[in-house]
């Protein structure tokens, strides 16, 4: 393909924000990490988390996930809501934790 063919792309921080949001209620991965991030000191924490004690498995907030990644709960907010857009490192993060690729994280407005 020759180079001059190639167009720009705009990211769709509000789609985006959606499927992030999606992520944080339903991707088990995602919720064993924060669950770990919150409870790994713990004695309770015995790291199996398919059969965690501390209810994280079916629902993390947005402050717990804020925790475990850095932030605040409202910059959280601002990610699912498309009003800001996530640090590369943030995306990065988020994409390993839950085995995706960075590129799979993102809705373009060309999409």
């Amino acid at each position: 393909m020759c180079a001059m063919a190639i167009k720009r792309r705009s990211i769709d921080w509000k789609k985006t924000g959606e499927k992030l949001k999606d992520i944080r209620l339903t991707n088990d991965a995602l919720k064993s990490f924060v669950c770990h991030a919150h409870n790994k000191n713990t004695p309770q924490c015995d790291d199996d988390c398919f059969n965690c004690c501390f209810g994280m498995c079916y629902f993390i907030s947005r402050r717990e996930l804020g925790e475990a990644f850095g932030v605040s709960d409202s910059v959280v907010l601002n990610w699912e809501h498309g009003r800001s857009a996530m640090f590369y490192e943030d995306l990065e993060l988020y994409a390993r934790i839950i085995g995706f690729s960075i590129e799979a994280l993102l809705c373009y407005k060309d999409d």
